[in-house]
């Protein structure tokens, strides 16, 4: 496969995009591009600042490279698993006169519901759009196209750096292109998919290039040469399709770098110089500990010698492998003996210094202070609790549910639209009413939140019991309710508490002062 960094330097993909199709001009160009591979190169730990070159005393330059936390990794998986994973609901009712107040099971029992959640299942939804959020959040957007393949509606992700903004409106991106290049049997392959919008419809355009040497973008070829079936055009009418078939989502972060560009920006975008500093300290960590071996100076005196049987001449006989011995001349040098030299480490100060650049990292990323710890150990610990509501995290995590939330909408919208109109597997509604109720409970200090509401109540009961098991569960009101029924059922078979405890023999005689015994029956 080639990276997209590759195309785009070698033969202007993007320009070369532009003046294939009649369309608008691509609102993006190769800069903010070469910005996204950036993102890319050190999400995968490959940034640029931890390569470096040095000169030996010979003369002889050496690459290297840098020893790394990967912390744009570390980021953009912490936040992917706060906002998002498999405890997320997605709820689908179609739209009626009459406005429910709350959501019971048999509402849920309806095709639309049913259909998306087959579809969702069926594309392991839930697995990809984690990983996939996590790219987002590493580069800065991703996108999820639909389409309809043997009956069956499919679900596609895309990462940014395959993804070109052609036009948008006030919602947000409304054309683009989605490339995908690879080398299949000695020759390089360029797809482009192009989503347009028309006045009446939605128009797809597949396209498909061939290169032999991957210099340029090649020439034009048959579908059928790699995607048999693949139709070149498939058009949506409006009067059935209310979205287009693909969705772009970014963090909800404004794009300070490029104030006029549709593109989103990474949770690093702004924390460049932090990142390349942990990176430096890493690396001095490491070589602290691996320079920090011992170190004895041995005078050349006390060096046996022995002799080189091709000169003839007496060498001192060292070996070089035992790094723990430096050896100086000690001729004329009197009462020469073995001095150790070993250094002390200062791994505890390299250690706090990370520690703090940590903390400046999660404040430009959208943590609270103290999420991202090193020990002394060398392990890598992160705080997953958001202490409060009102912490920097836990507003971060609202914040950025607000655009994904949305945007599952409108893929539930695209998903329905297409089962209805495009195959044969959905027959329902396609007015529907989507409610996305996000898992909260990886992000909160349950303990923290009991113990401030109970004093602010004075050690009162917060809510009905019922309430208590909803959100416990993550069920539906009509299902805790059942719950709380169930409950009181079987404690009715169990007894009263004051019967089991005889309460009744004893408030019988309580004017009295004196407990009747019970009876031995």
């Amino acid at each position: 496969m080639t990276k997209i960094r590759e195309v785009l330097a070698r033969m202007g993909l993007i320009s070369k995009i532009n003046s294939l199709a009649d369309v608008k001009g691509l609102m993006i160009n190769e800069e903010e591009y070469s910005r996204v591979q950036n993102w890319l190169d050190a999400y995968r730990g490959d940034a640029d600042w931890q390569h470096y070159t040095w000169m030996d005393n010979y003369g002889v330059d050496h690459s290297e490279k840098r020893k790394t936390l990967n912390m744009p990794k570390t980021v953009a998986h912490e936040m992917a698993s706060l906002v998002f994973n498999n405890k997320c609901l997605i709820n689908v009712t179609p739209i009626t006169e009459k406005v429910k107040d709350k959501t019971a099971p048999e509402d849920l029992d309806n095709p639309a519901h049913l259909f998306v959640q087959n579809v969702l299942n069926d594309n392991y939804f839930y697995y990809n759009a984690q990983r996939y959020l996590e790219y987002m959040f590493a580069t800065g957007g991703m996108v999820i196209r639909g389409y309809v393949r043997d009956g069956k509606v499919k679900l596609r992700f895309a990462t940014a750096d395959a993804f070109i903004p052609i036009s948008e409106d006030a919602n947000g991106v409304t054309e683009c292109v989605i490339v995908d290049t690879f080398k299949k049997q000695g020759d390089y392959y360029t797809f482009l998919e192009w989503h347009l919008d028309k006045d009446s419809s939605y128009v797809i355009k597949n396209e498909l290039y061939k290169s032999t040497n991957g210099s340029d973008i090649g020439v034009k070829v048959s579908l059928n040469e790699v995607y048999q079936g693949l139709e070149e055009e498939t058009v949506y009418l409006k009067s059935q399709y209310t979205v287009p078939t693909f969705v772009y989502v970014k963090p909800n972060i404004a794009n300070n770098i490029n104030l006029t560009s549709p593109l989103g920006i990474p949770l690093i975008a702004n924390a460049s110089d932090t990142l390349k500093q942990l990176d430096l300290l890493y690396d001095m960590l490491y070589q602290e500990n691996e320079m920090g071996r011992r170190r004895v100076n041995i005078p050349s005196s006390m060096i046996k010698l022995k002799l080189n049987q091709q000169t003839g001449e007496m060498k001192r006989q060292v070996d070089w492998r035992d790094r723990a011995y430096q050896v100086f001349k000690s001729d004329g040098v009197e009462n020469a003996k073995p001095d150790d030299i070993t250094l002390p480490l200062r791994d505890e100060q390299m250690l706090n210094a990370i520690n703090g650049l940590l903390n400046i990292l999660a404040g430009q990323t959208g943590f609270s202070a103290g999420t991202f710890t090193m020990t002394q150990s060398g392990e890598m610990k992160t705080a997953t609790e958001v202490i409060s509501e009102n912490s920097k995290t836990h507003k971060s995590k609202e914040t950025h549910e607000t655009v994904i939330g949305d945007a599952l909408k409108r893929v539930v919208q695209m998903v329905v639209e297409l089962g209805r109109y495009s195959s044969a597997d959905y027959s329902g509604p396609t007015d529907v009413n989507v409610s996305i109720n996000f898992d909260d409970s990886v992000a909160k200090d349950r303990n923290q939140d009991l113990d401030y509401y109970m004093r602010v109540t004075n050690n009162q009961q917060l809510m009905p019991l019922s309430e208590a098991i909803k959100r416990f569960n993550g069920i539906t009101d009509v299902e805790a309710e059942d719950y709380v029924q169930r409950i009181k059922e079987e404690n009715a078979d169990e007894g009263d508490i004051e019967d089991v405890l005889g309460n009744e023999e004893v408030n019988d005689n309580a004017d009295t002062g004196a407990t009747k015994p019970k009876d031995p029956k």
